[in-house]
């Protein structure tokens, strides 16, 4: 599961100012309101402690070429020091400057503070490309680091998270990182390969409220829980805010579930022998809802509670011709309006997957539009209104693709690639997906045990990765009352000999703590 959260050094007051130490593989840190510098050797994770003799300290930053020698602030004063890494005290070899000495400022003391490139150090920067407020982001904006592909990383005091923003861009906010710490003050990459995000918390009583070390009474995020196993090819997760029910599919199971988490009840009811891959409540209808079975799209009825359905209605039939007989419905969804849009699988009569005999469709008031023909297994789906894009997947394609949507009239053009898996390493297939409230899709790896995170709006940008205990992941959905949880579903399917034993696999989980929020389910409109 990533990100992996991990407590390294606790009880400090204030501890700001990371700084990591290629050459000896340590971070050094301060506690200003503790007047301490700290030592933390990452190979051996053992720290040492050594007095500023009552003044605050805000950076300590390693003399290039003089050992045991650094660059530290104490109070309005810059200074170097000797310190072996070990003593609990420091020698004040040399101050190099005293700052803001004069009656109108002689309470002012230095804060943070950093080298640029060629050794030159500045103190005292901020900047004016994000506003916390336009994001509803709580707390202030404290340290920042850089990552090699130039997005910024900020602490946010007082609000439990790192953000991650993109500077090139005013006010693109790319991701935000929970912490069970409320005072984040500072972070810096470190580590053998400066993959490793090392962050400072403070515990000071603000308002009168008391911030306990270490953290140990605050859930660490992301949480992954398995609500549902055993099914064989679980698909196609609904999320109804009506009910507050999750809906989904078993495919080769023949099976639709209802899962309630209120009261973490589960139904099942079978489909008899057609496979189904979508199930989606019918708006203003109690108990239909839109099914796939095979190649018809059919309206059914299903309290929720008993184990057998009745097909009120088959409204149409797909590919009903010598060439794709075989093939059926897969993955489906319904636009912000209520048309559904669904697409099929192209499969041969040995029931093998076979090249380009599928189609993507949209389905209104009876009527029947093929958008896309050439597909072979047509997945995920995901609509942005207010930039009028579709975005969809064909699995094999190994793409995530956009096209753009005119909502009014239900069609969709310029199918164009904007993410590639094979340019990021990422294993598996995209399968199913869904869209947060920030415009960030999160997609199903099929064989490669995660979901990604990918901004669509920029060309090929991976922003995180959940990994899962199961490989074959098929779809997601957000959900809950707050829509803050994502449901994802997984398969046990037998490809290559590989049998893949449950209880993860063939799975269905529900993942909390990602500081993302989805959208509500959309029922069919008919």
């Amino acid at each position: 599961m990533t990100p992996k959260i991990e407590r390294i050094v606790e009880d400090c007051i204030l501890a700001e100012g990371p700084h990591w130490d290629e050459e000896n593989q340590c971070l050094y840190f301060v506690d200003m309101r503790g007047t301490a510098i700290y030592k933390y050797v990452y190979e051996t994770k053992k720290y040492t402690k050594a007095s500023t003799g009552g003044k605050h300290v805000s950076i300590i930053i390693p003399v290039k070429g003089q050992k045991n020698k650094f660059i530290v602030t104490l109070d309005r004063e810059i200074n170097i020091i000797n310190w072996d890494g070990e003593s609990d005290k420091i020698i004040v070899d040399k101050k190099i400057a005293e700052v803001e000495n004069n009656p109108d400022t002689t309470n002012l003391k230095f804060n943070d503070g950093k080298c640029d490139p060629s050794g030159r150090l500045w103190v005292g920067n901020r900047t004016d490309i994000f506003t916390l407020a336009k994001h509803d982001i709580s707390g202030c904006p404290d340290g920042m680091a850089i990552d090699v592909d130039g997005n910024l990383w900020i602490a946010i005091f007082g609000g439990s998270r790192i953000i991650k923003i993109d500077p090139r861009t005013p006010e693109s906010l790319l991701d935000s990182f929970s912490l069970p710490a409320k005072q984040i003050t500072s972070v810096a990459f470190g580590g053998p390969n400066l993959d490793e995000l090392f962050v400072t918390s403070a515990r000071l009583p603000t308002s009168g409220e008391e911030l306990l070390p270490p953290d140990n009474d605050i859930e660490m995020t992301p949480k992954i829980e398995r609500i549902v196993e055993n099914c064989e090819l679980a698909e196609g997760p609904h999320w109804d805010e009506e009910t507050q029910a999750l809906y989904f599919v078993d495919i080769p199971g023949k099976a639709i579930y209802k899962y309630v988490p209120a009261t973490k009840k589960i139904t099942k009811a079978s489909t008899g022998l057609k496979h189904v891959s979508l199930i989606i409540p019918i708006k203003g209808q109690k108990d239909k809802f839109l099914v796939t079975l095979d190649r018809e799209l059919s309206v059914i009825s299903w309290d929720g509670e008993s184990d057998k359905i009745t097909v009120d209605e088959v409204i149409t039939e797909i590919e009903n011709n010598p060439e794709t007989i075989h093939n059926r419905f897969n993955d489906g969804k319904c636009d912000p309006s209520g048309r559904l849009w669904a697409g099929s699988i192209s499969l041969s009569e040995s029931g093998e997957f076979q090249s380009g005999n599928g189609s993507f469709y949209s389905f209104e008031k009876n009527k029947v539009t093929k958008f896309i023909s050439g597909v072979t297994i047509s997945n995920g789906i995901a609509f942005i209104t207010e930039r009028k894009k579709m975005y969809y997947i064909d699995s094999p394609k190994q793409t995530i693709d956009e096209l753009d949507f005119d909502i009014v009239n239900g069609t969709v053009a310029n199918r164009n690639p904007i993410f590639t898996l094979a340019r990021h390493d990422i294993p598996g297939s995209p399968d199913g997906m869904t869209i947060d409230t920030d415009g960030n899709l999160w997609v199903a790896l099929f064989g490669g045990s995660r979901v990604i995170k990918i901004d669509p709006r920029k060309s090929e940008t991976h922003l995180d990765t959940i990994r899962l205990p199961a490989k074959q992941i098929t779809s997601v959905a957000f959900g809950g009352p707050n829509l803050d949880e994502l449901y994802v579903t997984s398969g046990r399917l037998t490809i290559g000999g590989e049998e893949l034993l449950p209880p993860d696999n063939g799975a269905v989980f529900k993942i909390t703590g990602l500081n993302a929020r989805g959208l509500p389910g959309v029922s069919a409109v008919l």
